[in-house]
């Protein structure tokens, strides 16, 4: 008869998944007060470095693919924060910071260092490094 399968290994993709969950809502909460997601704020912290301000430019800053892109910076330009500057004959965008947009790109990144300084604290030093090198030679499978 076959007994009861033993799982002595967790699927990392889903502990690793979970973890990203899990981390994401920890930088969402924090960075709630300032009205913005953490996938959010790095549009906004990409725009503010882009030169074109183009999606498949901030596709690109960020490792994501056009269609997350172009979903996440809708509620950022209904609330204001970017704005399309292209010109009428033009195809691509040219998406730019607002006045409000860069002052909560400002405060946001005072509170994703608090975060940072959290996560800091939980792991050390060495856990930090010890994750970077884990999560680079992740990044290479």
């Amino acid at each position: 008869s076959m007994g009861k399968t033993k799982y002595i290994n967790p699927c990392y993709c889903l502990k690793l998944r979970r973890a990203s969950n899990e981390i994401t809502n920890f930088y969402d909460r924090i960075l709630a007060e300032s009205g913005v997601t953490i996938s959010q704020y790095s549009i906004l912290l990409n725009l503010s470095h882009a030169e074109r301000g183009s999606i498949s430019e901030l596709a690109e800053l960020s490792d994501r693919d056009r269609s997350t892109i172009a979903r996440n910076i809708k509620p950022l330009l209904r609330a204001g924060l970017i704005f399309d500057d292209k010109d009428p004959c033009a195809r691509d965008s040219r998406l730019k910071l607002t006045e409000k947009g860069q002052s909560v790109l400002y405060e946001a990144s005072i509170l994703w260092n608090k975060a940072q300084k959290e996560v800091n604290t939980a792991l050390g030093e060495d856990g930090i490094k010890t994750l970077e090198r884990l999560l680079e030679t992740l990044e290479k499978l």
